[in-house]
Formats: structure tokens, C-alpha cells, sequence
């Protein structure tokens, strides 16, 4: 074996492959990954795909610990993800304070990019967003809806909509490319409020 497979949340792809070639480098193995939802990953793992790595979230690693399919003892934590607001780089930026200013944005927006409601936890994170929010039902014909986090980002940066926004999961190191990132949304999932960047 001179491969480290990986099935990962979309996430960490760029942890990942920021570290490649240093692996590669101080051990003699390459990394070969594939990153989408964590459902989905998840699901791959059930379903017989070989994994030497899963990087996945917490409460998804601790049930497939429970199920028997990652090693208890081998857990560790890896980074935290927040989940973010974006438009594109050319678009104006918006301050988003409250619920309210967040409720206008979306409101506002032609199209909005999100993950997997079903299987990423950003997107299951932001149809409950939008639920506390009120305006689920109203926003459900302007949801451009993706496998993960980085799909949704990087059609928001091709698209033509007006007025676009996209919510994503992010690593703390590394904003999007091609759009602005500015608020983060706290990680609580009862929350709705974004906060400036310190």
C-alpha cells in the first residue's frame, strides 16, 4: 500500500491537500481522498468503499464508532468549521448583524447556494437557519442546491444571479476563492445571528 485513501467532508479538502506533497515527502505514501457531505462519505464507508481516513464531523465519527466501522481509540480532533456567508467578489458586501439584516439579505437574494440540505451538515445546518428565520418556504425555488460546500461556492462564483449569497461550511483558515467572505455565522445551531470577523 503506497496510498492513504481518505473519504472526507468536503470541509477539510484543502487541510488535505495543502499537506500532500509534505506527506508524500516525510513518509514515502500519497494521499488519495474524495470529499463531499459527510452523509454521503459516511454512507460510502457503509457501504464497503475502502477508507484508511475518515474526516468527518464529531457526532458522525462517534456513530460510526458505535457502528463498529472506524476504530473508537484511533479519534481525534481535527479542526473546527464555521459556517459562513458569501457573495461574489465583484458583488457589493452586505453587513449582516442580526437575524433581521440576515432575514433582508437572504430575502434579497436571487439565488442562494448551499450545500446538501439532506446529507453536508453546513446545509442541514442552513435549512434550519432558514426555518428559525421564517422564510424557509419562501427562499425553497431560490436554493441552488449541491453535493458540498465547495460545488456551492464555486458555481456562486460562475453564476450570473443577482443579488447571490451562499452558505457553506469553512475551515477557519481558508476563505473561498473568487467571492467575499465576511460574517461567520455561530456554531450554535439555535442561531441564526452572524458576527463580524475579529
Amino acid at each position: 500500500m503506497d496510498t492513504v485513501n481518505i473519504l472526507s467532508g468536503g470541509a477539510a479538502q484543502g487541510l488535505v491537500r495543502g499537506l500532500t506533497e509534505a506527506f508524500r515527502a516525510q513518509t514515502g505514501f500519497a494521499i488519495d481522498g474524495e470529499f463531499s457531505a459527510v452523509g454521503a462519505m459516511a454512507d460510502k464507508l457503509r457501504a464497503g468503499e475502502p477508507a484508511d481516513l475518515m474526516i468527518l464531523t464529531q457526532a458522525l465519527i462517534a456513530r460510526l464508532a458505535e457502528e463498529k466501522l472506524v476504530v473508537a481509540a484511533s479519534i481525534a480532533n481535527v479542526g473546527r468549521v464555521e459556517t459562513a456567508l458569501a457573495v461574489r467578489s465583484n458583488d457589493p458586501r452586505l453587513t449582516v448583524r442580526t437575524e433581521s439584516d440576515l432575514r433582508d439579505v437572504l430575502r434579497a437574494a436571487d439565488a442562494i447556494f448551499v450545500p446538501d440540505i439532506k446529507a453536508s451538515t453546513a446545509g442541514r445546518h442552513v435549512a434550519r437557519v432558514l426555518d428559525q428565520l421564517g422564510i424557509a418556504y419562501e427562499l425553497a425555488s431560490r436554493l441552488k442546491i449541491f453535493s458540498d460546500g465547495a460545488a456551492a461556492m464555486r458555481e456562486l462564483a460562475a453564476s450570473a444571479a443577482q443579488g447571490r449569497s451562499a452558505a457553506r461550511k469553512q475551515p477557519k483558515s481558508s476563505p473561498p476563492r473568487a467571492s467575499h467572505c465576511w460574517g461567520r455565522c455561530r456554531p450554535d445551531t439555535n442561531s441564526s445571528r452572524c458576527t463580524r470577523p475579529g
